[in-house]
């Protein structure tokens, strides 16, 4: 049914490591937002929740695919 959507959650897994990565980049280059959300680990909470959209890759495609 949405078979255009399969592999989306490798998308979205690499979105989230963009995020992470952009927000210790943009720390080091001294924007005080971002150095705080460095501070408070907020990078290390969106690789875990990549972690996790890793882990259940297979079934998030297979629910997006299948429509549910």
């Amino acid at each position: 049914m949405f078979e255009d959507r399969a592999g989306i959650s490798e998308v979205v897994a690499e979105c989230m490591e963009a995020t992470a990565s952009g927000i210790e980049r943009l720390a080091t280059e001294g924007v005080a937002a971002h150095t705080r959300l460095v501070q408070k680990g907020v990078p290390d909470l969106v690789r875990a929740e990549r972690a996790w959209v890793e882990r259940y890759a297979g079934d998030l495609d297979a629910a997006l695919v299948d429509g549910v």
